[in-house]
């Protein structure tokens, strides 16, 4: 799970790097992060949570997390990890 998020941020650590060296960070793309990043968060937390007593009965979570076995959330890591970076909003020039 934390392996995935690694590489999405490896991805986008260079050019961020330059942005907050060149003083281009104004603040943070809280629009961008709900609407990408916290549903990558959820499918990627998804298949664990067959393992937890409430919600392990549930028909829905057991589907998900059998369909889920490694490509979805290695996906959903890379894009999550990118996103958390891509979030940090720049001004324009």
């Amino acid at each position: 799970m934390v392996f995935p998020v690694v590489i999405g941020i490896l991805l986008r650590l260079p050019t961020f790097l330059l942005e907050v060296k060149e003083k281009k960070i104004t603040s943070f793309d809280w629009s961008k992060f709900i609407a990408v990043g916290v549903p990558a968060f959820v499918l990627l937390v998804m298949l664990f949570l067959p393992f937890l007593p409430p919600l392990g009965g549930s028909a829905i979570v057991r589907t998900i997390a059998a369909f889920s076995v490694s490509t979805v959330p290695t996906i959903t890591g890379i894009v999550f990890g990118y996103v958390l970076l891509d979030s940090f909003r720049t001004k324009e020039t």
